[in-house]
């Protein structure tokens, strides 16, 4: 009888044990299958992702790469335009837009200083790099200061100016060596017409940029008398502008800016010692500002500055700033010669 159940207590044995492993390949068939239902899920989860919703993102947000086609592309040429009016010496030269993707932009903004050695380089590594998320944009690099509004630049009630007797500044240019050349931002006592300004220029006496009067305007943007960069033609050199031609310039630029508000909303509008925020809002304060301001400009028969920057040697500023009645006067830089800083 102990054999007998021996024998039967080793067949369970053998029964359980091969009981046990139908379950447990039971078991690893489903979960190979929950696991090749998971990987399925993610892996269209992914592509929805990718091939879907980015897709979709980059429809109702600002596309910079899609305004940036051309060589005289709707983004350069509106950035030219805010830099232009906004800036002083400050002018773009090129741009270029690397998409990251769900609405992501990185613009590589290559900005040329007029008073410092042009260079134009598109990967210089001193240009300015901007990132735009979601149709706005924000400054991440800007290694010379080429983007960095400076306010208090010219005369205001908020404002100190840095030199307010001609004098003084006149004693200090003296010291300076006759190769010296000098760039500077000055405030007249009275407002200037700009076709009697740009009369003044010669090779040694440059006006560089002027904010033009608006008088029905809180913003007073400016534009430059020079440009140097991504010319087309010969009519966009500016060194023999006219004024009426200026002034047509610096109402098509405000109407550019105006028309592609959107392609520098986060950026703020700066006009002396105040700003006025950019937005992709339709109503929002720089939209209604440039259109205040377009309106006025279309509507003032007059084309003046009060507030402008020069640049020359040192005799040829000396000899304008002993002529002329200044507010106020900022020296922006010197050079001690025109073959080097």
């Amino acid at each position: 009888m102990k054999d007998i159940d021996k024998e039967l207590e080793g067949m369970a044995m053998e029964q359980d044990q091969d009981f046990d492993k139908k379950i447990q390949k039971m078991i690893d068939k489903r979960m190979r299958r929950n696991a090749l239902k998971v990987i399925g899920i993610v892996v269209l989860v992914a592509v929805v992702i990718l091939f879907v919703l980015n897709p979709l993102v980059g429809l109702f947000v600002t596309n910079p790469v899609r305004a940036n086609k051309g060589n005289q592309s709707k983004l350069l040429m509106t950035m030219r335009a805010y830099y232009d009016t906004t800036h002083p010496y400050m002018e773009v030269a090129d741009i270029s837009v690397k998409k990251n993707g769900f609405g992501c932009y990185t613009m590589n903004i290559d900005v040329v200083d007029h008073s410092d050695t042009i260079m134009l380089v598109s990967d210089d590594p001193e240009n300015t790099i901007a990132t735009m998320k979601l149709g706005k944009i924000s400054i991440t690099s800007d290694g010379k200061g080429r983007s960095t509004m400076i306010l208090g630049r010219f005369y205001s009630k908020n404002s100190a100016p840095a030199f307010s007797d001609n004098s003084d500044i006149i004693s200090e240019i003296s010291k300076l060596p006759e190769s010296a050349y000098l760039y500077m931002s000055v405030t007249n006592k009275k407002l200037m017409d700009v076709s009697t300004l740009l009369k003044l220029q010669n090779d040694d006496f440059q006006i560089e940029w002027l904010q033009i009067y608006q008088k029905d305007s809180d913003f007073q943007p400016g534009v430059s008398a020079h440009m140097v960069a991504n010319l087309i033609k010969k009519s966009d050199v500016r060194d023999n502008y006219s004024s009426a031609e200026l002034r047509n310039t610096y109402i098509s630029e405000l109407k550019t800016m105006y028309e592609n508000h959107k392609l520098f909303n986060g950026l703020q509008l700066y006009s002396s010692d105040e700003g006025y925020t950019s937005s992709s809002d339709p109503d929002g304060d720089a939209v209604r500002t440039l259109k205040k301001t377009i309106k006025a400009a279309e509507n003032n028969k007059e084309f003046q500055s009060r507030n402008y920057c020069i640049s020359g040697t040192r005799d040829a500023i000396l000899k304008y700033l002993r002529i002329t009645e200044m507010k106020s006067i900022q020296v922006d830089k010197v050079k001690y010669s025109t073959l080097g800083e």
